[in-house]
Order: C-alpha cells, then structure tokens, then sequence
C-alpha cells in the first residue's frame, strides 16, 4: 500500500505542481489542492477495499487459533486455493491494481 501511494502521490505531483527549472528550481503549488483531491480520490476508495480485506484475514486467523479443527480445514482451504488459483483470490486485487493507469484516468478527465 506504502508503494502504491507514493506512486500515486509523485505523479499526481508531477503532473499538478510541475518543476520549473528555467532560472532557479521552484514547484509551481498552485494546483496542489486539486492534486490532494484527485489523490483522496484514488486512495480512499482503495484502502478502504483493502482495510476490509485485512480485517477478514484477521477473523480468520483468530478462529484458526481458537480451534484445531478449523485451523486444519483452512491450511487445507489454502493449499487447494493456490493450487487452483497460483494465489488466494482474496490476494489478487492487490497484485492486479495499476495505479498508473488510473491517475492517468483521473489527470485526463
């Protein structure tokens, strides 16, 4: 997630508040807010996704450690997921999302 915002947040940066370097280097911060607006935008929505698939993984760690039983049907639930899938489903949304693709989206509207 750290990765993905700072991303974000650079070409957001780059693209709003441009680097001048005619006569002495200076950020041009006149569009910063629109920057902070279009990053609020693309991240909370998405950490949002996140933060909710975290808090499930959560639960189901606690059950596993609450029961012995539960604990093996889930290594088992596990093992024939990434047999399956080459990952847990609930791990793909993190490793399919390109955030360069939808600041470009956002910039361009």
């Amino acid at each position: 997630m750290a990765m993905e915002d700072a991303g974000t947040l650079a070409l957001l940066l780059a693209r709003y508040c441009p680097l001048d370097t005619t006569n002495s280097p200076t950020v041009d911060f006149s569009l910063f807010e629109k920057a902070m607006h279009a990053y609020e935008s693309l991240r909370v929505s998405r950490t949002k996704t996140i933060l909710g698939s975290s808090v499930e993984l959560g639960k189901t760690q606690q059950k596993r450690a609450e029961s012995k039983l539960y604990n093996a049907w889930r290594e088992w639930s596990i093992k024939a997921q990434v047999w399956a899938y080459g990952t847990l489903p609930v791990m793909r949304p993190g490793a399919a999302s390109d955030y360069m693709t939808k600041v470009e989206e956002v910039v361009l509207e």
